[in-house]
């Protein structure tokens, strides 16, 4: 750093140190407990961090927080929206403090009046931690609770928390969940649960819709479907606030983070996920093989908390766990072991035993900064996401000066580190509804202390709900509120208060609003409105109508069961404009089951009647004036589901042994072709098993026990009478039967398996198979008695399979020897042997793209003494071999060739003596050097070319090759040579070669004519590589003054061309060039021949017209230039590459080479089913052609929305005639805006949007995929010069049962395509080969969609509609 940059950051740690100094005496003076809370006893113990949150220690379920002194002192409440109070990351404080008291200085503590605090807390849910397999309450478990805003994923989910405590769950299993913030339906709720006997678990609780803060959704991880269950499995009076946990046993290991004081850096967020076994990975991205060979996946991230010492406990697993801290100061640095890299952030941990594992945190670069909008004002109290590259993505919150600190990660070794010059890059979001989480890019550390965003503050809409007339106005609380503002929700208030943040709609525009029980209505925004950006709009008090009102009378349902229902009415017909999809109402019902609905007027409704211990029911019903007074009843039926439970043991096994057993439970449903497999769990350190599910119609239960090795068990239970209860009584483990495959590729007899797998079974029976590798061998263990299907990703990505069969269920082992094609690079075994066979131990592999085997890491066990390669399979594949004592092997194989996958070294003790002549029989004195070539072309060359040096013709060498080949002797700066063919011994003892006298090189001599057959004098001839021999358009030509080997043709056009090399360098050509005339070129010229004739044609003339007549902005576009010798030959193509800005307009090109040039325009990014327009002109010998091609159109930019939401990366088609691909305009979208020139003088046009994450592979007009939409006022919009192009377009997913495709091979699907007459698209029904057991129709229209499916003599097998409305489908076909 420079002086002053060492003078500035002095400066800001004074003032950082003089802030922290102030705050202390305020504390002293007012004797307020500002910095710990009263009764902190272990104050110093830790070092929570910049970021963390002071969490209340563990308390009783109904108890104070601890820290609180149970008076509430010095805790602050949550406020709404995002005037929270900052926790984390903020202000200026010391960047340099360690003492926690520093530290957690402006970390608001939540005491008891940040809960709501009503007495006896009836408001609060009652929550429920419950054993899954026993069902029993489990008592003293760790539960915390933040509160956050933010994505419910369950990665992010939690992250820089407003608020948090702690709780102890008491005898019954129970803890009280504090209401925190009721009115904020944003706020979620991170849920983690911790005990030293228990899996740590975590969801998300979020999907508040009214001022009473309640949960109605849940998220959890894939591999825990059961976690939580709101309401409870019970249901009955009470249930809306209860809330229940289900858990498993599990052997734990203790996780200890420690800060740099050597104190565990307390309540840090940490990103962790295992590594699971699994029967399916077709479609992974990242797979390992772990050191038994077990094949593996990584599972779902989710963020865990560490307590108030630092620590955590993560299942014990044979499997690694991959850790990443997403504190904003700290990050974990893992030590550095010889052969590996250092590791700095994500670390990867591997459990050898149950005793406590330490990871050690480091504090980052401290950078802080203030931030302010366009304004100049600080973005105070907002939450920040700043994702640097090499670093996760981290949360932190300014203060209320916009201040924030981050801690950036140093580079790893031996990159430069980091400084103010070598800085790390990367972006800031503002995750605030004030800033639209507006982004920013940024390089960090800046000197600079202020950052600015390239924004201003949004604005706040307010109202408050009320009904009645203007003399018994009475407020209405929100519930469900929908509205058409395109703003977010901040606040619903009980007395009826609605906030909206965000950009303000313009002035005079309507807003549709809808309550529940209430019709809806619009309201206009003010004509003028005085407001400046960022103010607030109030539009005081708005008055709702009731409408008509009707009695629902809910018949045939126990009050119990009607006191955890819900009512929903919606309208189907004579929506008003701009509310489609929005009116909905919900209610409640009485004990008596009657419920006035209001908001109705005549028309068509949908009333649907959902509760945990009801079947669900949907009716319409017309409602007219007439019909009002009659009541309206419902019949509902009480849920068939059960209370479902397994439970057993597995005898024999300690505890160590339990460990990476998982249980696999498959439900036989009745009216359910295949069983319900649910996903596997682990077994408990006890050995026991078993789940307790609510269900319906379980007639029996398959269980299977996968391990880690080829041991498993497979057991099966009916029901009996009496209650579903399935006691598996206690099992051990057995082999079931396995699979052993060995693949092969023509050209290798035998080559690794693929790693993207994926295996299909009758029924089902797949999910309980478990693949690992051994040696070049496949093993799936786990297999039931019957027929599998292997399926992988071939070359081009197409799917390859292999069909086998299980035909002994009590054992036994399947061989078989699978084809397979290989992909293009890919990772061979070679074996390295000397001349007499012995492996070679000590040899080396080089090669500049390395690639292990699939799923193996440096240091692999699998890898020892073992040696691999990366074959190309469409490239050149070269390597060498190396070992002590051995010349080197360097290999040079074509593409489509075989890789040896043996090679020979030979030892370099061989040497040579000799007598060396020049070429006058003199003694020869210098340097020589001596190569070899083999007799025929090979794809192995042994050794390097020797250099020796000659005194008076005595010649001594040493590493010749020995084996018979053309050995050349060639002197330094000379032309002379001498080729003898010698077969030299592998042994230690010297060769004579007698005498030898040096030659000649060889001459090409030859004449160069005109077009008329007179000599062309003074032409160049030269000998250059065939790729630099053509002249085109835009390509700069060789420079022939750097050539080695050219002369000039004399007065009668003769040449000669000396002292070249006794073989000519492979692919290269004989060029004669001269002005004004196309060069004469002669390929791979045959140097045996002595003397031959060029003969110039006459000089050909292209001029290309290239450009626009409105230029875009931006870069996307780009114009390109391809050649083509032979129009009929595609392999003549040559890419002659993009054509700058230079070249627009128009160009002269003199002397190029004829044939048909192509130029063509279109998006860098390509859209690959629309392909880019082009124009070919031909190039005649010795003629002139043109060609022009100037884009027209106007120039448009414009906003993608798909289904309401912005694109984040994409595609606009837009097109004036859909039924050709040609003509349509292509557009690339980022964060969003696109900008695309338009078709010309277009009148009508039809667009689609295509998000870059769907497989462009699956876009077909032809089968409804992207079908455009015909935009509105398309040439007003293009006139304005901004267009907006919203679209609307889901996924239907067919699923289809194996034993339906196995059963029906040849089997065809029918469905209605779409063709364009001119005008309009119609309907016509074609069908495809059904290929696969899943198909996938993308960015469908939303509607209605009749699949038929038919066996392949025609007949019926399957026929059903599909309606497509506001989500993805995905419709299992058993």
């Amino acid at each position: 750093m420079t002086g002053e940059e060492n003078r500035a950051l002095a400066r800001r740690r004074w003032r950082a140190w003089a802030s922290v100094l102030a705050l202390v005496l305020l504390a002293l003076f007012v004797g307020a407990p500002l910095f710990l809370d009263p009764g902190d006893e272990d104050a110093g113990g830790g070092d929570s961090g910049r970021g963390a949150i002071n969490v209340p220690a563990d308390v009783p379920a109904d108890g104070p927080a601890a820290g609180s002194g149970g008076s509430g002192q010095g805790a602050r409440p949550a406020p709404a929206g995002d005037a929270v109070p900052p926790v984390g990351g903020g202000g200026r404080g010391n960047p340099e403090a360690d003492s926690a008291a520093a530290v957690d200085a402006a970390i608001p503590s939540l005491g008891e009046a940040a809960v709501r605090r009503d007495g006896d807390e009836t408001n609060a849910a009652r929550c429920f931690i419950f054993d899954a397999v026993s069902g029993d309450p489990v008592a003293g478990a760790n539960v915390r609770l933040s509160w956050f805003h933010g994505s419910t994923a369950l990665s992010r989910a939690g992250l820089s928390p407003l608020v948090a405590v702690i709780r102890r769950t008491a005898e019954d299993g129970s803890f009280r969940f504090p209401e925190v913030e009721p009115e904020d339906p944003r706020l979620r709720a991170h849920v983690q649960i911790n005990h030293p006997g228990y899996s740590p678990e975590v969801c998300v609780l979020h999907g508040r819709q009214d001022s009473r803060g309640r949960w109605t959704k849940a998220e959890v991880a894939g591999d825990t479907p059961d976690l939580v269950v709101l309401g409870g499995r019970g249901g009955g009076p009470g249930t809306g606030n209860r809330i229940e946990f289900y858990i498993r046993r599990t052997l734990t290991v203790p996780l200890t983070i420690l800060a740099p004081n050597g104190g565990g850096l307390s309540h840090a967020p940490l990103a962790v996920r295992p590594w699971v076994d699994d029967h399916s990975f077709l479609d992974e991205p990242e797979l390992e093989i772990t050191w038994s060979g077990r094949l593996v996946r990584p599972g779902p991230w989710r963020v865990l908390f560490t307590d108030e010492r630092g620590s955590l406990r993560l299942p014990f697993s044979e499997t690694p766990w991959e850790l990443e801290l997403l504190h904003p100061l700290f990050f974990l640095h893992g030590a550095r072991q010889p052969g590996y890299p250092e590791t700095i952030g994500r670390q990867r941990i591997l459990f050898q035993d149950a005793q406590e594992f330490i990871l050690e945190a480091e504090q980052g670069y401290l950078a802080g900064h203030r931030l302010i909008d366009l304004d100049g004002r600080p973005l105070g109290e907002c939450e920040l996401e700043v994702e640097l590259e090499g670093m996760p993505a981290l949360r932190t919150r300014t203060d209320a000066n916009g201040w924030f600190e981050l801690g950036i990660q140093p580079f790893p070794r031996p990159l430069p580190p980091l400084s103010l010059t070598n800085r790390r890059a990367g972006r800031l979001t503002v995750l605030s509804p004030r800033y639209w989480n507006r982004s920013m890019d940024i390089v960090l550390p800046l000197q600079e202390p202020e950052l600015v965003l390239e924004a201003r503050s949004a604005g706040f809409l307010r109202f408050r709900l009320v009904s009645g007339d203007a003399e018994t106005r009475a407020p209405v609380a929100p519930d469900s509120l929908r509205s058409t503002l395109d703003m977010t929700l901040m606040r619903l208030g009980a007395s009826g208060e609605v906030s909206y943040c965000g950009l303000l709609p313009p002035a005079g525009s309507l807003v549709g609003i809808l309550q529940s029980g209430y019709l809806p209505f619009s309201v206009q925004l003010p004509e003028r409105s005085p407001l400046a950006r960022g103010a607030a709009l109030d539009l005081g008090e708005l008055a709702l109508a009731r409408g008509w009102t009707r009695e629902v009378q809910l018949r045939g349902a126990s009050a119990e069961a009607l006191s955890s229902a819900r009512l929903s009415v919606s309208r189907i017909t004579e929506v008003p404009a701009g509310l489609a999809g929005l009116e909905v109402h919900r209610y409640e019902p009485g004990a008596d089951g009657s419920v006035s609905i209001g908001g109705l007027q005549h028309g068509e409704y949908l009333l649907s009647v959902d509760g945990p211990l009801l079947q669900s029911l949907s009716a319409d019903a017309v409602i007219f004036e007439e019909n009002l007074d009659e009541p309206l009843g419902l019949p509902l039926q009480l849920s068939d589901e059960e209370v479902v439970s397994v439970s057993g043991l597995i005898g024999g096994l300690g505890p160590f042994e339990t460990r990476g057993v998982t249980v696999v439970e498959r439900y036989f449903i009745s009216g359910r072709e295949e069983p319900l497999a649910m996903p596997p769990y682990p077994l408990s350190s006890e050995g026991v098993f078993g789940s307790i599910r609510k269900l319906r119609g379980v007639e029996a239960v398959e269980v299977t026990i996968c391990t880690t090795t080829e041991r498993g068990e497979q057991a099966f239970r009916s029901r009996g009478e009496g209650p579903p209860d399935f006691d598996f009584g206690e099992l051990r483990l057995r082999r079931p039967p396995h699979a052993v495959l060995e693949f092969f590729t023509p050209g290798y007899p035998v080559v690794p398996p693929p790693l993207n797998l994926g295996l299909e079974g009758e029924a089902g029976s797949e999910v309980s198979a478990r693949m690992r590798f051994s040696g070049d061998l496949l093993m799936i263990d786990n297999l039931r008695m019957g027929r599998y299907v292997l399926r992988w990703k071939g070359v081009d990505g197409e799917e390859e399979s292999f069909l086998f069969e299980v035909s002994n269920k009590f054992g036994g082992e399947v061989r078989g020897r699978v084809e397979r094609r290989l992909l293009p690079r890919e990772a061979l075994e070679i074996d390295i042997v000397d001349s007499r066979g012995a492996r070679i131990e000590t040899a080396r592999v080089v090669q500049e793209e390395t690639l292990l085997p699939p799923g193996l890491g440096p240091g692999h066990p699998a890898l020892e003494n073992r040696f691999f390669v990366t074959v190309k399979t469409r490239e050149e594949t070269s390597f060498s071999v190396e070992a002590d004592g051995y010349l080197p092997a360097f290999v040079t194989v074509p593409p489509g060739e075989v890789v040896p996958r043996r090679i020979v070294l030979y030892r370099n003790d061989t040497r040579v003596m000799g007598r060396v002549l020049d070429t006058g029989g003199e003694p020869f004195t210098g340097i020589l050097e001596i190569d070899w070539t083999p007799r025929t072309p090979e794809l192995i060359r042994y050794g390097q070319p020797i250099i020796v040096e000659v005194l008076n013709g005595r010649l001594q060498a040493g590493g010749l090759l020995p084996q018979p080949r053309d050995f050349i002797f060639r002197p330094k700066g000379s032309s002379s040579f001498l080729r003898r063919r010698l077969a030299l011994p592998e042994e230690r003892r010297l060769v004579d070669l007698g005498v030898m006298r040096l030659g000649e090189t060889r001459t090409l001599k030859g004449f160069v004519y005109l077009p008329d057959g007179r000599p062309a004098p003074g032409a160049v001839v030269a000998l250059m590589p065939i790729d630099r021999a053509y002249r085109y358009p835009g390509v700069d030509p060789i420079d022939l003054a750097r050539l080695e080997w050219k002369t000039k043709t004399d007065e009668q056009g003769a040449f000669e061309l000396g002292e070249l090399p006794l073989v000519p360098p492979p692919r290269w050509a004989l060029v004669a060039r001269l002005a004004g005339f196309s060069d004469s070129i002669e390929e791979d010229p045959v140097f045996e021949q002595v003397s031959r004739e060029l003969v110039l044609a006459p000089e050909a003339v292209i001029e290309l017209n290239i450009g626009y007549v409105n230029r875009p902005g931006g870069d996307h576009y780009a114009f390109a230039l391809e050649f083509q010798a032979d129009p009929a030959d595609p392999g003549s193509r040559v890419d002659l590459g993009e054509l700058p800005p230079e070249f627009y307009g128009l160009h002269r090109f003199e002397g190029v080479r004829p044939g048909q040039y192509r130029v063509k325009w279109g998006l860098r990014d390509a859209y690959e089913p629309v392909p880019p327009a082009w124009e070919d002109v031909f190039l005649p010998v010795g003629g002139f052609s043109r060609l022009n091609f100037v884009v027209e159109g106007l120039v448009v930019r414009g906003r993608a929305v798909l289904n309401g939401l912005p694109v984040e990366k994409g595609w606009v088609i837009l097109t004036h005639n859909p039924g050709e691909n040609g003509g349509a305009r292509v557009g690339r979208v980022l964060d969003g805006e696109f900008e695309m020139v338009d078709p010309p003088n277009a009148l009508r046009a039809w667009a689609a949007v295509i998000p870059e994450e769907k497989d462009q592979a699956r876009q077909n007009i032809y089968r409804g995929e992207a079908l455009p939409v015909e935009v509105k006022n398309y040439r007003a919009s293009v006139r304005t010069g901004f267009l907006e192009v919203s679209s609307a377009g889901y996924d239907i997913r067919l699923e289809l049962g194996k034993d339906l495709l196995l059963r029906n091979p040849g089997s065809t699907l029918s469905f209605d395509h779409w063709e364009w007459d001119g005008r309009r698209f119609r309907d016509v029904e074609d069908a495809e080969l059904i290929e696969s057991s899943r198909i996938t129709f993308g960015l469908l229209l939303p509607g209605s969609y009749r699949f038929t499916i038919r066996s392949e003599t025609g007949s019926v097998l399957r026929q059903f509609n599909v309606p497509l409305k506001g989500a993805d489908v995905i419709v299992p076909i058993r």
